[in-house]
C-alpha cells in the first residue's frame, strides 16, 4: 500500500515535501521521516522498534 496522494503538499526545510493534511487515521503534527515513506505502510510513522530506541514517538498501537 502506498502512502496516499496529499491535497496539501509543502517542501520544509529539510527539503522533505510534507503533508499538511494527512490522511489517517491519526493527526501528525509533525513531518514524517523520509525513513518511513519508504516502509510499505509507513511503520516508522506509527513509532516501530527502531523509532522507540531512536527516541521518536510513543507508539500509538501497542
Amino acid at each position: 500500500m502506498r502512502i496516499p496522494q496529499c491535497t496539501n503538499r509543502r517542501i520544509d526545510k529539510a527539503g522533505e515535501s510534507v503533508c499538511l493534511e494527512t490522511p489517517r487515521r491519526t493527526t501528525q503534527a509533525f513531518p514524517i521521516p523520509s525513513r518511513a515513506q519508504n516502509r510499505s505502510d509507513g511503520a516508522a510513522a506509527y513509532g516501530d522498534k527502531d523509532e522507540r530506541q531512536e527516541g521518536g514517538i510513543e507508539p500509538l498501537r501497542r
